[in-house]
């Protein structure tokens, strides 16, 4: 498997620098946000799977974050 790093990935899933040229439409100011809402498990990974992929689970990329959720926060 070949990784190649990339500044940063457009909605299509590619490098292509296209989507920064998109302006937030004015219809939109002022609403609310949901956040993030997963689908599946596809995008989480377990301790072991960070080791898998050469990662420390302590020391982290800043494009990998713990997931967490208000129940999470409260407890």
């Amino acid at each position: 498997m070949t990784y190649t790093e990339v500044e940063r990935i457009g909605a299509s899933l590619d490098a292509s620098s296209f989507y920064e040229q998109i302006s937030e439409l004015k219809s939109n100011a002022g609403m609310c946000f949901q956040g993030v809402v997963p689908a599946g498990d596809g995008f989480k990974l377990d301790s072991e799977e960070l080791v898998t992929f050469g990662f420390a689970p302590d020391s982290l990329p800043p494009v990998i974050r713990r997931y967490i959720i208000g129940k999470d926060l409260v407890q």
